[in-house]
């Protein structure tokens, strides 16, 4: 194998160094023939097109036999990875996780990655699981099992990740690159993991520890390095089970080890000592003594015992019981009765009369009755037991204990001095009985009396409540006639119908108390008598000799040298074994694999750059017992290694080393923390998996927290997966009716989250809904609303020309139930807004069309209406005021003038109208002589109410035209004025394309195609389209749309505010804004991005929002910006929703709505989630109405969209031509 740069001089010192050496011929290494490929596939999904898993059907030559069996791998590829830190350890630590729960669950573990240069995917990161079995169905299906634990495992150890099904292309280059890499390299040793930000440990056979070799970064410098060169590559990690089934092999190798080490942990150290030195020391004693005794004792005793007790009890007990019963009952009852009465009487008298009386009643009765009962009971007894007990005992005993003893003993010793001898004998008897008796007499009479005595008492309460409805209806008819004498006969019939509905609630409670006395008496006596007889003979015979003599010399010469040594050989060996039994001791502990990295490339310009790579990404000194390396090959191991990659078999060369821990040449035995740092996901972007994107922030994802109701508006998503759940979210009719605030950008699902809620309202409850559209989407919801019968009826209409159905809708027009004077300033306020218009041309626009409803008479309650009863001549036209010497060339502006139409009067076409709402309150016409407006009623409230519809009656020949007109005619008095002039054609600008062609005779007609105070009344939906494609300007939209919601707002107050004084049921009212930032802030806003401050915004809209709940109306307001939104309607919104949404503002805004904090970090990742993350029609809700505080919290939520088609112009056009129903509209 060529070396590269390998210095001469070097070499040559290295040779010298060596010295000279006997030539060693080269060991190859044996290439065992041990697999055999007999056939292979893949197998695809027919729907999908990707891998389904791929097969070999392999026969194995081992030293036991052969063994054909089928291999099935399943792979899945990584495809998103979300970026926490790039420089993280984290990703090694969850993959060490990893690999112990699939080591636990007895799988092996594939990881496979590959640079695929053409087509140019980069770097695909892929891990499985393999299985074996006699047919590839069986080995498929254990494969899959296994496939399942490693992908549950790996998804999660990382959050949010994302694996994917190989796709054909990719699997299609797996298995040519198999065939068509020749090089192969085997990575050997153990990797140095990446966890340098460690403490450093304390080790005394470490004193110092050592920095890593290598940075955060590991198999990403192969990836950039492999890529930066065009250099293809397939790397094949198998990790299989060390110890397996159990960990008895790990422990001998530990054992192993230990024993090793500690052979040449004791030869590290020694020590070389000498020493001299004579002592002879003799001694002799001797001792001798003869002793003998004898000994007799005897012993006789007698007892007697007599006893006699007496025992006498008291107890006394209370018991106490409560219970409490609840009862309910319904009774319903219905009567009939019929009464029918006659009469006749006589008067005297001439008169004729006749008589027809007719009488309806309605009774409605309440009832409520309360019982209340009391029970007391009691009970006593007594009880009376006797008892006597007698026994008699007896107990004998006899005893004899005796011993002999013989002893000796001789001693010799030498002192220094003196020699002694000395001697022992020693002999002993000893002999003993014993004899006893006992006998006993007992006898025990018990008496005991019991005084028992309960008392219970019980409380009841019933309540009983009945309701009675009855109507009756009495005709009676009566005729009398007379001349001299009348005659009057009388017949009357009732009919009674009664139905009483009774509800009857009862409660019992009842007390219990109990006494107990309990009295005991026992009398017992005993007897006892013991004799005893006792007797011991001892005898005793000792003998002792004893002399001694004592001799000593002692001379002494010494000396010592001591010499302190260290094997420093030993000692590498005894560190090496160290290292190597500190691997093997966390691998007892946690388990451990073996591992075989195979990488093939195709040129051997790739296989020296990996070479370098693998060095720089591996390589370590810490806690390395074998540091990493790359084998050289020969061409047959090239060939033996690119087949065992390619179906996943470990190989089996041995290993000739006798200090590796592992048998085999190719294999790493290694803890799970160094496997993970080979195949743990690398955050390298060139490639198939995303790694740059930020995890999902955590939001609230409890399933039985959002299926409160029936209303299905979409399915939660995890942030834990990063994909969407079966879970529903279900809402409650108050969460379903509460204001909603829906914001996002452009085409994120705005519009189908809100129609989902739309339609979900008109499922649950009859609602009335009107629909302002900005564009022309939401007339796709007409055709669901017939497959509900709570829907209603449906409206449409569109506010621009040569439309399906185009509306007649004079904007200028008095409403039925608002006074003039409060529309005036409504439509001033709402113009100005729409415009974004300043005070200057507010004042203008409010002289023009207040100028215009006083010429019109449309201010009824004006006392220059109500004054305006007498005949004045014209006066002449001033010219407006001019400033310098020339001549005015200016338009004089024509102001009202009085008695012109003398609007003081009731005009001959208006008393029809006055006329009909009299007769409506049956009251006679009007008298047939002029009238004055101020006296159309003797009642001022009913003279108001008149005047109000006389009002609204008016203002129809109030048009845009004629305000345009008005603005136009007062522009031009100002010529000399350039401000003022430039103001007005500013208004003019925006106002005049609304009197203008076709669009001009819709708003200037004195009919209105549709009552808009009438949509969807009593409960249905209307739609009212604006118009897509810039047919209408956005300030036109603006200001009709808002104009129309003012109308439905203060028509549905109105309606509450009669319904409240009469108890009558109203539908909830849903008013829909699309677009509603531009019908809050204007036209003319800017975006949340560029703007500093919010725009300004009408009061009278934000009041609307504010006030809308107690009224029974509900807003959902849609828009892209949630900054110009006026902060009424943010805080007024119970329920809001976003999406993605662009501007720094708007963000921020929506982030404080939905309770983060838009400032500093600890929600910034909020900011970033919602400013980029979030993907389309996935939006962040919050249920703001709710009492528990648990269920308020923001949730990810995927609105379900409704299965419409579009409705095309023609079938609107047919349908509201022919005047179909609404059940013609179908999918």
């Amino acid at each position: 194998m060529t070396h590269f740069f390998t210095h001469p001089i070097r070499s040559h010192i290295a040779r010298w160094l060596a010295g000279p050496q006997p030539a060693a011929p080269a060991q190859l290494p044996f290439i065992p023939d041990d697999l055999r490929v007999e056939a292979n596939g893949a197998v695809y999904d027919a729907v999908t097109g990707h891998l389904d898993y791929l097969w070999f059907d392999i026969t194995e030559h081992l030293s036991e036999g052969n063994r054909r069996y089928c291999k099935v791998l399943r792979l899945a590829m990584l495809t998103y990875l979300p970026d926490q830190d790039r420089e993280s350890t984290t990703l090694l630590i969850e993959m060490q996780k990893a690999i112990k729960a699939v080591n636990t669950a007895q799988i092996d573990l594939i990881s496979l990655a590959a640079n695929i240069l053409e087509p140019d995917l980069g770097v695909v990161q892929i891990y499985g699981a393999q299985a074996t079995g006699g047919t590839r169905d069986q080995a498929a299906q254990t494969a899959a099992q296994a496939y399942a634990v490693v992908m549950a495992t790996l998804r999660a150890a990382y959050e949010q990740s994302v694996f994917q099904p190989l796709t054909g292309e990719i699997a299609a280059w797996l298995q040519r690159a198999f065939e068509r890499m020749p090089y192969a390299l085997v990575v050997r040793g153990q990797p140095d993991p990446r966890l340098n930000l460690r403490a450093p440990r304390n080790d005394a056979a470490k004193p110092s520890p050592r920095p890593s070799e290598v940075g955060v970064q590991q198999n990403e410098y192969i990836y950039r390095g492999m890529v930066a060169g065009q250099h293809e590559f397939t790397n094949v990690v198998l990790v299989s089970r060390a110890g397996d089934p159990d960990q008895s092999d790990l422990y001998r190798l530990q054992e192993r080890l230990a024993t090793e080490m500690s052979i040449w942990g004791s030869k590290v150290q020694f020590t070389n000592s000498l020493h001299a030195g004579i002592a002879l020391p003799i001694s002799l004693q001797s001792v001798i003594a003869r002793a003998a005794g004898t000994g007799y004792s005897a012993g006789e005793g007698h007892s007697l015992q007599r006893s006699t007790g007496q025992t006498l009890g008291q107890a006394h007990t209370d018991g106490t019981s409560e219970s409490d019963v609840w009862g309910n009952s319904t009774t319903t009852g219905e009567s009939w009765s019929t009464a029918h009465t006659s009469g006749r009487s006589e008067t005297t008298g001439t008169s004729v009369s006749h008589s027809i009386g007719a009488a309806d009643g309605v009774s409605h009765v309440v009832g409520t009755s309360h019982t209340v009962g009391d029970t007391t009971s009691s009970s006593s007894g007594t009880s009376t037991t006797h008892g006597v007990a007698n026994g008699t005992s007896q107990v004998a005993s006899q005893g004899q204990s005796w011993s002999n003893g013989v002893s000796g003993g001789a001693a010799i010793s030498a002192a220094p001095l003196g020699l002694g001898v000395s001697g022992s004998v020693g002999v002993s008897h000893s002999d003993g009985g014993s004899i006893g008796l006992a006998d006993g007499v007992s006898q025990s009479i018990t008496d005991s009396t019991t005084h028992m005595q309960m008392s219970s008492h019980a409380h009841t309460e019933a309540t009983t409540t009945s309701v009675a409805d009855g109507t009756s209806h009495s005709a009676s008819r009566g005729e009398s006639v007379s001349t001299s004498h009348a005659v009057s006969t009388m017949e009357s019939e009732t009919q009674a119908h009664g139905t009483s509905i009774s509800n009857t609630r009862s409660y019992a409670h009842g007390v219990g108390s109990s006494q107990a006395d309990t009295r005991s008496a026992s009398v017992f006596g005993s007897q006892g008598s013991a004799d005893s007889i006792g007797m011991s003979r001892s005898q005793a015979l000792s003998a002792a000799f004893s002399s001694g003599m004592g001799l000593g010399l002692v001379p002494s010469l010494g000396f010592s040298k001591t010499y302190q040594g260290i094997d420093y050989v030993a000692k590498a060996i005894h560190d090496a074994l160290l290292q190597q039994y500190r691997l093997v001791e966390t691998m007892a502990l946690e388990g451990g694999v073996f591992v075989d990295n195979y990488y093939l490339v195709p040129t051997p310009e790739a296989r020296a750059a990996l070479k370098g790579l693998v060095a720089q990404a591996f390589h370590g000194t810490e806690e390395v017992a074998t540091p990493v390396h790359v084998l050289d090959l020969t061409p047959e191991e090239d060939a033996y290694i690119r087949l065992h990659a390619q179906v996943a078999v470990p190989s089996t060369v041995p290993e000739r080393s006798p200090w590796a821990l592992e048998g085999w040449r190719h294999t790493t035995l290694a803890t799970m923390l160094q496997a993970a740092t080979y195949i743990a996901p690398g955050r390298f972007e060139h490639g198939a998996a995303l790694t740059t994107q930020e995890p999902v922030p955590p939001f609230a994802n409890v399933a039985l927290h959002f299926r409160q109701g029936t209303a299905l508006v979409g399915y939660l998503r995890s942030q834990e997966t990063g994909e969407a759940r079966r879970a529903e979210v279900r809402l409650t009719p108050p969460q379903l009716f509460a204001h909603w605030l829906i914001a996002a950008d452009t085409r994120f699902g705005k519009t189908v989250y809100a129609m989902r809620l739309v339609y979900e309202m008109l499922r649950q409850q009859p609602a009335r809904i009107i629909v302002g559209d900005f564009a022309a989407g939401w007339r796709d919801l007409l055709r669901l609303v017939g497959q509900h019968a709570a829907a209603g009826r449906f409206e449409y209409g569109s506010l621009y020309p040569h439309s399906p159905r185009p509306l007649q809708f004079n904007f200028l027009r008095v409403g039925p139930h608002v006074d003039a004077e409060s529309t005036l300033n409504a439509l001033l306020d709402l113009t100005v807004n729409a415009g974004q218009l300043g005070e200057r041309q507010a004042g203008f626009l409010h002289k023009t069309l207040r100028d215009l409803y006083l010429e019109h008479g449309v201010l009824t309650e004006d006392e220059w209406v109500l004054s305006d009863v007498h005949e004045v001549p014209p006066t002449a036209v001033i010219d407006a005021p001019t400033r310098g010497k020339s001549k005015p060339t200016a338009t004089a502006y024509r102001e009202p003038q009085p008695g012109l139409h003398q609007w003081g009067w009731l005009h001959a076409d208006e008393r029809d109208l006055i006329n009909q709402r009299r007769a409506a309150r049956l009251e006679a016409p009007l008298p047939d002589r002029p009238v004055r407006l101020a006296n159309l009623h003797p009642d001022p409230v009913i003279a108001r109410e008149d005047r109000q519809a006389l009002a609204a009656y008016r203002s129809r020949r109030v048009t845009v035209r004629a305000w345009v007109a008005r603005l136009t005619e007062l522009r031009d008095s100002f010529k000399r004025q350039p401000a003022s002039y430039d103001s007005i054609q500013g208004i003019l600008n925006r106002l005049a394309r609304l009197a203008e062609g076709e669009l001009g005779r819709m708003l200037s007609g004195t009919e209105d195609s549709l009552a808009i105070e009438e949509l969807a009344w009593p409960h249905g939906l209307a739609v009212i389209e604006a118009g897509a494609g810039g047919r209408l300007s956005d300030f036109a939209k603006a200001l009709l749309i808002s104009i129309l919601i003012w109308r439905v707002y203060t028509d549905a107050v109105k309606r509450w505010e009669l319904a409240r004084e009469t108890g009558a049921a109203l539908p909830q009212t849903v008013i829909v804004l699309e677009e509603a930032n531009k019908v809050f802030s204007g036209a003319t806003a800017k975006t949340g991005e560029t703007n500093t401050a919010p725009p300004p915004t009408s009061e009278l809209l934000a009041s609307l929002y504010r006030d809308a709940a107690k009224y029974g109306i509900t807003f959902i307001g849609i828009g892209q910006s949630p900054a110009e939104f006026p902060s009424a309607v943010i805080t007024s919104s119970n329920n809001i929703a976003v999406s993605r949404l662009k501007g720094d503002r708007d963000a921020k805004v929506a982030l404080a709505a939905l309770g983060y904090s838009p400032m500093g970090f600890h929600d910034h990742p909020y900011y970033r989630y919602l400013t980029g993350g979030i993907p389309a029609t996935h939006f962040i809700t919050k249920l703001g109405l709710n009492t528990d505080r648990t269920r308020i919290a923001p949730f990810v939520v995927q609105p379900r969209p409704l299965p419409l088609l579009p409705v095309t112009d023609a079938e609107l056009r047919h349908h509201f031509t022919l005047g179909a129903t609404h059940h013609e509209i179908t999918q």
